[in-house]
Formats: C-alpha cells, sequence, structure tokens
C-alpha cells in the first residue's frame, strides 16, 4: 500500500474514533440518541441528516477486500477520474498492481481491470453502503470491500469544512499518534 494510502487510513480510523463525540449542536444530538430518550431522532437518522449520501457521483476512496476465491488481501485506490489501482501481495510475497475504470451509474458500480498479468477484474456490485456521506462498503458476487480511507477535503481543490465537531484530543482517547 503506498504512502497516501496508509495516511488516508490513519486519518480514518481517528475520525471514527472521535465521531462519538460529535452531536448536532445544542438539540441532544448524537449523546441523547445513544440512551434512546424518547422524542430524539435515532442517530443513525441525524447522521444521514448531517452527511446525506449522494449516489451514482464518482469517489476518492481507498478499500480493503477480500475475494471469495482467494486468500489474498487487495486495496483498491479508486480516484475522483473513474479510474482506480489495486494492490496485492501474492502468498510468495511478490507484489502485483493493476489499474481499471469504473462506472457507477444506476445506484450500482461496475469495476473493470485494463488487461493485465495479475487478474482479470469485471465485477458488477450487488450491494452498496455508505455512512456519514461516503462509500463505505461494498459487495459483488465474490468480493467484499471495505473503505479504510478517503480522499475527502483535498486542501488543493476544496475550502475547509466544518461539521461543528469538537478538537478531539487522540491521546486522550488513547490513541497513540506513530508515524
Amino acid at each position: 500500500m503506498n504512502t497516501f494510502a496508509v495516511a488516508r487510513v490513519r486519518t480514518t480510523m481517528a475520525l471514527i474514533g472521535g465521531l462519538g463525540a460529535c452531536g448536532s449542536g445544542g438539540s441532544g444530538g448524537a449523546s441523547a440518541a445513544i440512551v434512546g430518550r424518547p422524542g430524539v431522532h435515532s442517530l443513525q437518522t441525524e447522521v444521514d441528516r448531517l452527511f446525506p449520501y449522494v449516489a451514482d457521483q464518482p469517489f476518492d476512496v481507498t478499500l480493503v477486500c477480500t475475494r471469495s476465491n482467494s486468500s489474498l488481501t487487495y486495496y483498491f485506490d479508486f480516484d475522483l477520474n473513474m479510474r482506480f489501482t489495486a494492490y496485492f501481495e501474492s502468498n510468495t510475497f511478490q507484489q502485483f498492481s493493476f489499474s481499471g475504470s469504473y462506472t457507477h451509474t444506476n445506484g450500482e458500480m461496475r469495476m473493470e481491470a485494463d488487461p493485465n498479468p495479475a487478474l482479470m477484474l469485471d465485477e458488477t456490485t450487488t450491494r452498496i453502503v455508505p455512512h456519514l456521506g461516503l462509500l463505505a462498503e461494498f459487495h459483488t458476487p465474490i468480493m467484499r470491500c471495505g473503505a479504510a480511507g478517503h480522499g475527502c477535503n483535498n486542501p488543493v481543490t476544496e475550502t475547509f469544512k466544518s461539521y461543528d465537531c469538537p478538537n478531539i484530543s487522540l491521546q486522550a482517547m488513547g490513541i497513540a499518534n506513530t508515524h
């Protein structure tokens, strides 16, 4: 996995660990929904409202995948230009990568590898699961993939976005900052 993808994984894990502290402001938000107070929207409804998922759009995400016919772990790095690069290491510790393209229409994603000697890939999703408005996982007939990191809020192309979450101390959460 390249250095950029590793940085995404670290950022994603820190974000997931800290989201429990985010609420919807003064209305009770996530903390009230967790303890199940009557009359308060569920946590998932609040998350969906704050972070809506827009289907059929290109995405920038790194996913970790398994295939039913393989014991290997695959890393797929999808880009907004409708391309992906996949990486995996064989049982003999050889590293391989290949590229391909994807389409995301009518609520389905189709991935097609460019011709390569490593893996013939032409898969269409049977299920796409969003979380926090982003692609979180997808399934195909023989693959299961989960997001390891997203390329959100690229400082080169986007302005800073705030979701009214407090600053989160990773040390207070017991997460070591290892580089």
